[in-house]
């Protein structure tokens, strides 16, 4: 954040119309922990977004002019990451799921924010990368739904 920013502290239930430029904190009404912290740029995302659940960091994304890009992380309540999300203009462009290890599992792509059917690997103990078979790949595929 520079200088000339803006800390926006909000609850759930104050209503925030609009916030032009600055980080914008959610609290929890409940425990008033944060929630959400997004940075705002001339009236949309823009920086990182946090997601936080009972003070545990949950899910790290990106914006650029209010659409996702690059690298979004999700976490384990361990701490550990569950998954990484690559997104280009906010279509997912690549996900890699984890174990609660830190090991890659599976990994799958995307074309236009849709999964490519048959495009998979699974990951085996050692950190083999094998293809997912396609009579295998519906039933191995659980990917995180889009937002």
């Amino acid at each position: 954040m520079g200088c000339n920013d803006v800390v926006h502290e909000v609850t759930p239930n104050i209503a925030v119309t609009h916030i032009n430029n600055g980080l914008m904190k959610l609290h929890s009404p409940d425990d008033g922990n944060v929630q959400m912290e997004t940075s705002y740029k001339n009236g949309v995302k823009h920086g990182v977004c946090k997601t936080y659940y009972k003070k545990r960091l949950e899910l790290v994304e990106n914006y650029v002019n209010g659409k996702r890009e690059g690298m979004a992380v999700a976490y384990f309540p361990s701490g550990v990451i569950a998954g990484e999300y690559f997104y280009d203009n906010d279509q997912k462009e690549r996900e890699l799921q984890f174990d609660t290890d830190g090991k890659i599992m599976k990994e799958f792509f995307y074309e236009d924010g849709n999964i490519l059917p048959y495009k998979g690997y699974e990951y085996d103990k050692e950190g083999s990368k094998n293809e997912i078979p396609e009579n295998m790949f519906r039933a191995l595929s659980n990917p995180m739904p889009s937002k």
